[in-house]
């Protein structure tokens, strides 16, 4: 006779070969591949927090099943480390540190639940994890898309649909020299509809694999002309539309049981490949930006075949409980909110940098909004309307914005000075603001004063193109 399980028992996951948990192992060994290859591009051990990530993720990518509870190690790295960062991140850091905050709420919420029906010595971690992972999987989904829905808003701007300055014909311009209008119109109108076409398909069900297979293929390509890193950490969000135990059935180090210790063969090849790469970046940096792209074409080819080509359900969980359900919601409510609150700063006036306008072509700053729609007299904080110009500087960025003829939002200005003034580096600056000259002793002690420290942790901003339309440059991280 078969013992009737409880409400919380049936609701836990604990069998390595239960769809969660192979979509748990899938997910665990995509988002480790995705830190490997972020922190190839920008420095594997530029502090501990990097080394932890890195070390965390190459445990991962080698005993997927057996280690998948340090992914929540590696996530912790992750998000601490872009907290520590801020602002100075980019856009797929930051979707990641949300991310990653996400699912280790959903596993506090999980532990805390455990810890009060369960002894501490019976305590099981990975069931734990597994659980977790389900009151994720909603909110990695709706991150996913809400990302996608303002990567496609951005463009929706009169100079990302210009032939001469989009950066769609920036793309092209890595295939076809001097590209005629109509490919460029072309490459336009097309990646703007593969980007609005990913969410569409992943939404609906019976489309949801196309979806997957259409958004893996088209970063496999933007990961090959050199934006990998960015496109690596789209791939475990992915995996929560579609892995199923069908789809790892080929993959059986995900699949094995107890007593296996030897490291999965694709994570001793993926860490080799990866540790090569190191080494040529630093000894060969022009065989390094061919050779990593085409490393992570590889990884993508593996995807496709291995994790979707015998795919057999929709990797859907269990029915949860009431309970489950509600946090469930919650946590998608909250950090879909964030995301959506991340991506609409442009149009409320605050920061430029990261808000999910890669590529876009967007410029909201100086009253000069380029968007079809969001006007900047809508803007309810005035730090985009402030921009001075740079007249000379020693700071190589503000030099460069003053040789491209580009404004600076005075908060930017003021940030990078007391960023400068803190390195214990000299100084010398003079910009212009609403027709007065400021010098250097003057902006030192404004930088020194001014800004309040959230507005510096918080708030970035893109150089201003002050005439004219706004090219691609400054829209390619």
């Amino acid at each position: 006779m078969t013992r009737q399980l409880g409400p919380r028992e049936s609701s836990r996951v604990t069998s390595p070969t239960r769809p969660q948990s192979a979509s748990l192992c899938a997910f665990a060994w995509l988002w480790a591949d995705a830190a490997l290859f972020d922190r190839l591009h920008y420095g594997w051990a530029r502090d501990p927090l990097d080394a932890l990530v890195v070390l965390a993720s190459a445990t991962v990518v080698l005993w997927p099943t057996r280690a998948v509870a340090m992914l929540l190690v590696v996530a912790a790295a992750q998000g601490l480390a872009v907290a520590v960062d801020l602002p100075e991140t980019n856009n797929h850091q930051l979707f990641v540190a949300m991310a990653a905050a996400a699912l280790l709420g959903g596993a506090a919420v999980e532990l805390l639940r455990e810890r009060r029906s369960t002894p501490r010595r019976e305590l099981d971690v990975q069931g734990v994890l597994a659980s977790a992972f389900e009151l994720f999987r909603p909110a990695g989904r709706g991150m996913l898309v809400a990302l996608y829905a303002f990567a496609v808003f951005h463009k929706l701007n009169f100079d990302f649909f210009a032939p001469a300055t989009s950066c769609a014909s920036r793309f092209l311009g890595a295939f076809v020299e001097d590209p005629p209008p109509l490919a460029s119109h072309a490459a336009i109108w097309g990646s703007l509809s593969v980007e609005f076409l990913i969410p569409v398909l992943l939404l609906i069900r019976r489309s949801r694999r196309l979806g997957v297979v259409v958004g893996v293929v088209f970063h496999g390509v933007l990961g090959g002309l050199g934006y990998y890193a960015f496109s690596a950490a789209l791939l475990p969000f992915y995996s929560l539309w579609w892995v199923s135990t069908g789809s790892l059935g080929t993959w059986p180090r995900l699949q094995g049981g107890r007593g296996r210790v030897m490291p999965d063969s694709r994570g001793l090849a993926l860490l080799g490949v990866l540790g090569l790469l190191y080494l040529t970046r630093r000894q060969w940096p022009t065989m390094f930006e061919v050779a990593a792209p085409s490393a992570y074409v590889v990884l993508v080819i593996v995807v496709v075949v291995v994790l979707l080509g015998k795919t057999t359900g929709a990797g859907e969980s269990l029915a949860p409980t009431m309970e489950r359900r509600a946090a469930s919601r919650l946590l998608a409510a909250i950090f879909v909110g964030l995301v959506a609150f991340n991506g609409l700063q442009p149009y409320m006036g605050l920061r430029t940098q990261a808000v999910w306008s890669m590529f876009s072509n967007l410029r909201t700053e100086a009253r000069q909004s380029n968007h079809w729609v969001m006007r900047s007299s809508w803007q309810p904080f005035d730090y985009q309307r402030d921009v001075a110009v740079i007249s000379e500087s020693s700071l190589a960025g503000l030099a460069r914005a003053s040789e491209r003829g580009q404004g600076i939002v005075w908060l930017e200005l003021l940030r990078r000075v007391r960023e400068a003034q803190g390195r214990g580096d000299e100084v010398s600056v003079a910009a212009i603001r609403d027709g007065e000259i400021y010098e250097t002793e003057r902006i030192e002690s404004l930088a020194g004063t001014s800004p309040r420290w959230w507005e510096l942790r918080l708030l970035r901003f893109r150089p201003v193109v002050r005439e004219g339309p706004t090219s691609c440059d400054g829209y390619v991280q």
